[in-house]
């Protein structure tokens, strides 16, 4: 079983950023970000083949901030949204508005856009 070898930030001290297991790069939620060369220490991108950093032999990632950020970003996986079916199914302990707080009105539909065209002139 191969080891993994951690890599740090070039911009902030020893932080580490992710990590290189075989001949690839893993940002820090295990997801593969790039291609390594472990002879000559280059990352490249998988898609195309372009270089896009290396890791020195302290194992600093050295590259354009941009693309070292894109690579190792601080954001984790965005998880899954709940379905707007899902959530109209779901109740809700907590209230909204309690009776005696709120003040509610009836509104007939015909007479509210008359009185909204009524407030946009004034």
């Amino acid at each position: 079983m191969t080891e993994r070898r951690p890599v740090y930030s070039a911009k902030t001290d020893r932080q580490q950023i992710g990590y290189i297991k075989d001949d690839e790069a893993f940002d820090l939620f295990d997801r593969p970000r790039a291609v390594y060369d472990g002879n000559t220490g280059l990352l490249r991108d998988p898609k195309n083949n372009t270089v896009v950093g290396y890791v020195s032999l302290a194992d600093i990632v050295v590259g354009s901030s941009l693309i070292a950020q894109d690579l190792f970003s601080e954001t984790g996986p965005v998880p899954p949204q709940a379905s707007l079916e899902g959530l109209e199914h779901e109740e809700s302990s907590a209230s909204v508005c309690e009776a005696e707080h709120c003040k509610t009105e009836s509104v007939d539909p015909s007479k509210a856009s008359l009185a909204a065209q009524d407030s946009m002139r004034d």
